[in-house]
This record gives structure tokens, C-alpha cells and sequence, in this order.
């Protein structure tokens, strides 16, 4: 078993640091810095709900107000209270998965709906040290989308325009942080140890923080 945790964790009134303490790869829809790559911090914040800004310069000048080194951060938006994230985390004996988890609602959005303009967002941010090559990070992410959309039907949640079963909104992201640099672990779909403890985490986590953020 390994000593957890490996990482330091900062909550704020608007928003959370995830401070991996050195340079880790990194596999994000985030829209602040998103992208396949490497970065130190991970940020989810609180907006205003009619939050309707420039995301790169906004972005990068609340970063800098709070000391933040914006070229190696990666940060997600959300209307949600920040501090009704859900977090878990696990040990396999292999390898670690930390988890946390925002999620709103409120335009949750059906395949081919054009939705309606109102603020919800899921925001997942998993943090391993297992050694994914790069497929099979891109196989952890679409399990993870995968989960979250089973949570979504699971909770009967619907699209207020189509009323049908709705997947996701229309702005959630997946943020997949990897503290290894081996690379040996060719396979991460959900029949793998990885893959099958990252969906039912990512579950389990959606779960709790829509029902934490709908309060």
C-alpha cells in the first residue's frame, strides 16, 4: 500500500488548488488550459451564474491575483458552490486515484438538443499515479465520461427542452492528471484494474455531488 496522499489540497471560499507538487501529464477538456500536455495545479472555481467572459484573460488574471502560475495550471469554471465538491480516494496496491467532483445540472443536455441557456456544469478531475501509456489515458477519460453519463440516467436526469434522458450538460469536462512517467500500462477501458476503479469512482462521485450542489 502506498502513504497517501500525494498531493496538497486548498479550499477557498470560491474556489479549490490541487497542487501536485511537481510537473504531472495531463488529459483535459478543461476550457483554461485544457488539452494534452503537463502541468503542476489544477483549479476549479466558482462564477457567476451570467459569467460571460474572455476564459484565457479572465482566467489568467485571477490566477496571477492569487499567486497561481497560470502557464502550469489547468482550471475548470462552475456555477456550483465549490465547496459542495465530493471527493474520494482509493488504493489499489498498484496504483492511487484521486477524485474530485462539482456538479450542476441545470442544462443538462440530450443528444442533438440545442438546450437551453442556463448555468450547470460537471467538472471531474482525477489525479493516479498508475503508469498509463497514452491510449490507455484516452481509454481512462471515456470510461469516466462513460460513468458520469450512466450517474446522469441512473438519477432520471432529463433535458427541460427534449425531456429525454440526458447524457451530460452541455459544458462538463473530464481533467485526467498522471504522476508517472512509465507509460507501461497499455490499457485502461473499464475491464482493467485502472479503468473499472476510475468509472466507479467517477459514479459513485457524480452521484454525490449532484445531489450535494442541487441543495
Amino acid at each position: 500500500m502506498h502513504e497517501l496522499p500525494f498531493y496538497q489540497f486548498h479550499l477557498y471560499d470560491m474556489y479549490y488548488v490541487i497542487d501536485f507538487g511537481t510537473s504531472v501529464r495531463k488529459f483535459s477538456s478543461a476550457p483554461y488550459n485544457g488539452g494534452a500536455g503537463a502541468c503542476r495545479y489544477y483549479v476549479n472555481r466558482t462564477v457567476p451564474h451570467n459569467y460571460c467572459e474572455d476564459v484565457l484573460g479572465e482566467g489568467t488574471h485571477f490566477l496571477e491575483k492569487y499567486g497561481i502560475e497560470p502557464a502550469q495550471t489547468c482550471m475548470n469554471l462552475t456555477a456550483c458552490d465549490i465547496r459542495k465538491f465530493a471527493f474520494r480516494e482509493i488504493d489499489s496496491g498498484l496504483f492511487r486515484i484521486s477524485a474530485w467532483v462539482t456538479a450542476g445540472v441545470s442544462n443538462a443536455l440530450s443528444i442533438g438538443s440545442h438546450g437551453i441557456s442556463l448555468p450547470g456544469t460537471v467538472n471531474i478531475a482525477m489525479l493516479t499515479d498508475a503508469p498509463l501509456s497514452d491510449s490507455a489515458a484516452i481509454n481512462g477519460v471515456q470510461g469516466i465520461t462513460e460513468a458520469k453519463a450512466q450517474a446522469f440516467n441512473d438519477l432520471k436526469i432529463l433535458d427541460p427542452v427534449t425531456g429525454k434522458k440526458a447524457p451530460g450538460t452541455s459544458t462538463d469536462t473530464v481533467s485526467l492528471f498522471i504522476a508517472n512517467t512509465a507509460e507501461n500500462m497499455e490499457f485502461g477501458g473499464r475491464l482493467t484494474d485502472f479503468g473499472r476503479n476510475a468509472s466507479v469512482l467517477a459514479y459513485d462521485l457524480v452521484s454525490e455531488a449532484i445531489r450535494k450542489c442541487s441543495k
